[in-house]
């Protein structure tokens, strides 16, 4: 159960405690005036890496491929090729170099996201996901 006494935030059954809402994991912290316990939780572990770790490494594996103008313009294209398609028959899916161009783009994406949750990427390579 977590704790507020005499300015410190913890659990009195020893575990981990977090912030909600936040990546902060600690034992022990202080108190700001207008905690309550139910901001906090407990947590058996810290994991290998946040979501900000997680969202860091993703964007840099892109970069690896795509300059943010790249990117930007891959999905410009995307989107006018949505918003201003030709007419399509029945059962016909739009097409085009501007399709093509995204789908291997978020191809490459999804690929980054999932090398990104290879923990030995982190510090601590401890394993987990984000």
């Amino acid at each position: 159960m977590i704790r507020i006494e005499n300015n410190q935030v913890f659990s009195d059954t020893g575990k981990m405690v977090r912030r909600k809402g936040s990546d902060n994991y600690f034992r022990r912290s202080t108190s700001l005036p207008g905690y309550s316990a139910d901001m906090f939780e407990e947590v058996d572990s810290v994991p290998a890496y946040t979501k900000g770790d997680y969202d860091h490494q993703v964007a840099a594996m892109v970069r690896e491929r795509y300059s943010e103008s790249e990117e930007f313009a891959i999905q410009r294209k995307m989107l006018n090729a949505l918003m201003a398609p030709a007419p399509l028959g029945e059962g016909e899916e739009l097409s085009g170099p501007a399709v093509d161009e995204f789908a291997e783009y978020n191809a490459y994406v999804e690929k980054c996201k999932l090398r990104a949750k290879d923990a030995s990427l982190y510090a601590n390579g401890k394993g987990g996901d984000a």
